[in-house]
């Protein structure tokens, strides 16, 4: 990954807080949790390219040009990312989109720190349905540092 992607991703890693009202759609869209999963579990790259003339034209601030140029790196496994999701492809690519435009996900193959927090209560929480045993939280390890450790 170069240097202007490095940096933009820290960035908006580091404002995650302002993603926080998007999370309203992963409360009811179980579809949308599962694509978040598999996006964890995809084997993602970002390709080590410089483009300097697009990288020029991020001088203003732009977000959604910033977001677009790190994404624009992105390389995946969309057959893996689909059968991992459970999902028809026009639903996974949908939801994969929905989730990459409310920045729930990362190109780097990360899912946004609130929004795993969520899924696992979810998770959590119709585990405790269906077997009337309560769940206790236990750390993440899936992700947090860009890595799947599974």
């Amino acid at each position: 990954m170069n240097e202007k992607c490095s940096e933009l991703l820290a960035k908006f890693k580091k404002d995650e807080e302002a993603t926080s009202e998007n999370m309203i759609f992963l409360v009811d869209d179980k579809e949308k949790c599962k694509a978040a999963i598999a996006w964890s579990k995809t084997k993602v790259i970002m390709v080590d390219e410089t483009d300097e003339k697009e990288e020029k034209k991020l001088d203003d601030g732009d977000q959604n040009a910033e977001w677009r140029y790190l994404w624009s790196f992105c390389r995946y496994d969309q057959t893996q990312y689909v059968n991992m999701s459970g999902l028809s492809h026009s639903e996974a690519t949908r939801h994969l989109n929905h989730l990459k435009i409310l920045k729930l996900i990362y190109p780097d193959g990360t899912v946004n720190l609130l929004a795993r927090t969520i899924i696992g209560g979810l998770i959590r929480q119709a585990i405790s349905k269906v077997t009337g045993q309560r769940m206790k939280k236990h750390e993440d390890k899936t992700r947090t540092t860009g890595k799947n450790t599974t």
